[in-house]
């Protein structure tokens, strides 16, 4: 379940590098139970929450919202990819995806949820800094492209970006007028 609330952003933490990942031998959590209660019989298929720290996203600058968007598009176009494999197919001839598909397919959805969230917080930034009023606007266009296919539409979304730059990096343009 994915949830969009203010507070910190919660996952399941992954062992840190170095780490052994396997108990020793005659380590009881080496031992496999029949105990259908067990961590490795439970499905992880909708058990996970994770929350989008909107207070965080708030607290960015836009440089940095626009650095964390593409990283975040980046890893998004790569699941894209690996939930094309074969090997996350239920079958050859079915486009159902296994159960590790599904997981993927989680994330996959989880980052795009995340990739709005960031576009919202975009939205309601009016910065006053030419870079800030560059990356804000260039940001903007190029979500709204992969969303819109009206061309008039973006060019004029691209018109409207380009007279805010050329304000912030004049501001005293309009009062010399």
């Amino acid at each position: 379940m994915i949830q969009n609330q203010k507070g910190s952003a919660s996952a399941p933490t992954l062992p840190s590098r170095g780490s052994n990942p396997t108990p020793p031998k005659g380590s009881d959590m080496n031992k496999r139970t029949s105990n259908t209660d067990s961590a490795e019989r439970l499905p992880l298929h909708g058990r996970q929450s994770v929350q989008i720290d909107l207070d965080a996203l708030d607290q960015m600058g836009v440089g940095l919202l626009k650095s964390l968007y593409c990283d975040i598009h980046t890893l998004n176009d790569v699941l894209s990819g690996m939930l094309n494999r074969p090997c996350h197919q239920s079958s050859e001839r079915s486009y159902e995806l296994n159960v590790a598909g599904s997981l993927l397919d989680d994330l996959h959805e989880f980052l795009g949820v995340y990739e709005q969230a960031i576009i919202n917080a975009v939205r309601t930034r009016r910065p006053t800094d030419p870079i800030d009023v560059f990356d804000r606007g260039n940001l903007l266009i190029r979500y709204e492209a992969g969303c819109d296919e009206n061309l008039l539409d973006i060019a004029s979304m691209a018109l409207q970006f380009a007279k805010q730059e050329a304000d912030a990096k004049a501001p005293n343009r309009r009062v010399a007028a």
